[in-house]
């Protein structure tokens, strides 16, 4: 079995490297060493990305989108997270961060030259028993290219459901190696917890947790293994943007995140 599906991921990311469009080059230095960062770890952390006024200003539009467009919001991790896709079609503030250059500019770096944004996530997760956390445990999001650009708008405490990364595990060659050693599934994309726990025990250096202030901003390849951590208290509050090449954009992408505001459910004129 480990032969076989190795050969079917070789070739997955055989046919997703020929599809891919010519890299963007980094626009700055900063953008520059970001995604550099990225590439080689598999995340990077930008501190103050936004002020703490901007942040609870964003809090109040994610707040008000979800109590305008209940139809478009999403309950999950049995009803602790509370998210909305497509926020940046009814909230200027989100809109400046779903469209921001610099994140753009990074993601045609990490992806391909015509990666966009298909939409941003304004969500809201806070502590409730039995919560699982954003993302309901540890997964990819995709085997290959995909982008996010998360930012913190809470102080986020080993408490509050910081997000967590399995460091290089983007890296079609750790893929294959964390498949033979720990059991990482090359075919399915969520992952279970003892699966993760081995590669901890074995590497403790390769998890990050990342616990920060508000305004920190997180540009992550969500290819490689990640969660957030079920919260134990308090709540979180953050923005993320999902970046995909043009190639992937289509009907089937949109579904797969339905309702998403805007398209699937209107927005108020």
């Amino acid at each position: 079995m480990f032969i076989v599906d190795t050969a079917r991921m070789a070739k997955r990311g055989l046919v997703a490297l020929q599809q891919r469009t010519p890299l963007q080059t980094p626009s700055s230095d900063d953008v520059k060493a970001w995604t550099a960062s990225v590439r080689r770890d598999g995340f990077c952390v930008v501190p103050a990305f936004y002020d703490p006024s901007a942040c609870e200003h964003l809090r109040g539009e994610i707040d008000d989108v979800a109590d305008r467009y209940p139809d478009a919001v999403h309950a999950m991790s049995n009803g602790a997270d509370r998210r909305v896709f497509g926020a940046e079609c009814a909230a200027e503030g989100i809109r400046a961060f779903a469209e921001e250059p610099r994140l753009l500019n990074a993601a045609r770096a990490v992806l391909a030259g015509d990666a966009a944004n298909a939409f941003t996530l304004a969500g809201t997760i806070a502590y409730k028993n039995g919560n699982l956390g954003s993302g309901e445990g540890w997964h990819r999001d995709s085997f290959f290219n995909q982008f996010k650009a998360i930012v913190y708008l809470s102080d986020v405490t080993e408490e509050n459901g910081p997000f967590e990364y399995v460091t290089r595990s983007h890296l079609l060659r750790q893929k294959f190696s964390d498949h033979k050693r720990y059991g990482i599934p090359l075919t399915n994309s969520r992952i279970e917890d003892a699966a993760v726990r081995k590669i901890i025990s074995a590497e403790p250096d390769r998890r990050r947790i990342f616990t920060a202030s508000m305004g920190t901003l997180l540009l992550v390849d969500t290819t490689g293994i990640h969660r957030g951590r079920p919260l134990k208290s308090g709540q979180r509050f953050a923005l993320t943007n999902y970046y995909f090449p043009g190639r992937a954009f289509g009907p089937k992408l949109f579904a797969h995140f339905r309702p998403v505001l805007g398209l699937h459910v209107p927005v108020q004129t």
